[in-house]
């Protein structure tokens, strides 16, 4: 949520009113969430109703305030496996996937110097 309404609250007024009342409303909801999952989940101790409630309510609370999305991805941070799980919900990119590209040379160079049929066919 924070890089999708970024550009609407820098270009006007309106729309800067228009993401604090989106972000205040999302926050209310995400405290009632986490609140409400306290008594599910001592009223159904068996099934994790109340701690999925709780976690959907901390996910929308961390998407709307820029100040506890940093606290809470700095937190899961030093949990890596937990991490891996959770960072597209938080608007990481995934760092794996453009790291694991090889490295490219300069324009149409190849990396080697072996050469291929076309370059015995050019000589």
């Amino acid at each position: 949520m924070n890089e999708h309404l970024e550009g609407l609250a820098r270009s006007n007024a309106f729309g800067a009113a228009l993401v604090l009342v989106i972000r205040a409303i999302i926050v209310a909801l995400g405290l009632i969430l986490m609140a409400i999952s306290v008594p599910i989940g001592i009223l159904t101790p068996i099934l994790p109703i109340g701690a999925m409630i709780g976690f959907v309510g901390l996910i929308m609370v961390a998407a709307a305030s820029k100040t506890l999305h940093s606290y809470i991805t700095k937190a899961l941070k030093r949990f890596p496996w937990l991490w891996k799980r959770v960072r597209w919900a938080f608007g990481e990119k995934d760092e794996e996937a453009s790291s694991s590209h090889p490295p490219q040379g300069r324009g149409n160079k190849r990396l080697t110097n072996t050469p291929t049929a076309e370059d015995r066919a050019a000589e």
